[in-house]
């Protein structure tokens, strides 16, 4: 019977704990007779019944280690739920933050673009008369009339190089010669005249509508001069034609 018992309670029982647990462990004859051949549960049935006894006979001490042990699971879901609820607020405070930075991001980019977008058919927002230059390279009379967006220049004479900046919508520029007259649609070209007649236009950047008396229009674009072949211009570099903010119609020549 001993041999019997040792092999019993080399097995791992928990009748006695599962009866417990169920409030279930006095009063089963079942589970009595069990423990009688179970050494685990005769041992966990012995230790049942002295905290019985103790609970009896210090009913008070027993209720506060019951809830010595109860508090620190109390606790635990207390700090379990304050993590929660830290957390929410993070997740919160995040979703917050986000969603004010992506309404404050699209607000800056429609007032960007508001302000940014020239309105329709100028693509320059240009305001007032066009910026130019105008340069003598021999022997040059010009003059020119600002009028509103519009510039009209004048040439009777010399070779002279023309920097005129992109225009706008309500911009024009014109250039009136012995025989004929040019738009500029935004250029830098070079022109003579001679003899009271236009001698050579060369577009060295934009294009010019060269309007000669007696001819048909002639779109000149970069690259391009009318005539075709002819004496060689003196060199003019158009590095130094850039318009200037200041830039104003000039002062006409005086004869040589």
């Amino acid at each position: 019977m001993l041999e019997n018992r040792v092999d019993m309670s080399s097995e791992p029982c928990s009748r006695v704990r599962d009866a417990a647990s169920l409030q279930r462990l006095w009063g089963d004859a079942t589970l009595m007779e069990h423990a009688k051949q179970c050494e685990v549960c005769a041992l966990e049935l012995a230790e049942q019944q002295k905290r019985r006894d103790f609970r009896d006979a210090f009913p008070v001490l027993m209720s506060i280690a019951d809830q010595s042990q109860r508090e620190p699971t109390r606790a635990q879901q207390n700090a379990k739920q304050a993590r929660l609820r830290a957390a929410r607020r993070r997740h919160l405070f995040l979703m917050v933050a986000a969603l004010v930075a992506m309404i404050g991001f699209f607000a800056r980019n429609r007032v960007f673009r508001a302000s940014a977008t020239p309105p329709e058919g100028d693509e320059t927002m240009a305001a007032g008369p066009p910026k130019f230059r105008i340069a003598n390279i021999q022997n040059a009379l010009f003059e020119s009339k600002v009028e509103g967006g519009t510039v009209r220049s004048s040439m009777s004479r010399g070779v002279a190089a023309f920097h005129v900046e992109r225009l706008g919508a309500d911009q024009r520029f014109f250039l009136t010669l012995p025989d004929g007259d040019i738009e500029v649609r935004g250029t830098l070209f070079v022109i003579s005249v001679e003899g009271g007649k236009t001698k050579s236009v060369e577009v060295n950047e934009g294009a010019v509508a060269l309007r000669l008396q007696g001819q048909a229009e002639m779109i000149l674009s970069a690259g391009q001069r009318w005539p075709a072949s002819g004496p060689e211009r003196p060199s003019v570099s158009f590095m130094h034609l850039a318009p200037r903010n200041d830039a104003a119609p000039p002062v006409p020549s005086p004869d040589r």
